[in-house]
């Protein structure tokens, strides 16, 4: 019998990307051209689902920030 490896399907505005070492990285980036944050922990993990959505709520306050015309 094969060994089945547990597959974890990325969340929205999360991407990976292959480094150097042959080790994957894991970004959170809402839009394409925009900042992207990294995800430093195992994907899957209870640490992973905390900084995702850290990350979350940082893009939801910076999109906040941007629709502030109060200033004008």
């Amino acid at each position: 019998m094969r060994h089945q490896q547990k597959k974890h399907v990325l969340p929205r505005y999360a991407t990976r990307a292959r480094l150097e070492g042959g080790a994957w990285a894991y970004w959170f980036q809402v839009y394409p051209c925009g900042p992207r944050t990294r995800l430093r922990e195992d994907l899957g993990s209870p640490e992973f689902r905390a900084a995702y959505s850290a990350a979350l709520v940082d893009a939801a306050a910076a999109e906040d920030d941007r629709d502030d015309w109060t200033e004008l």
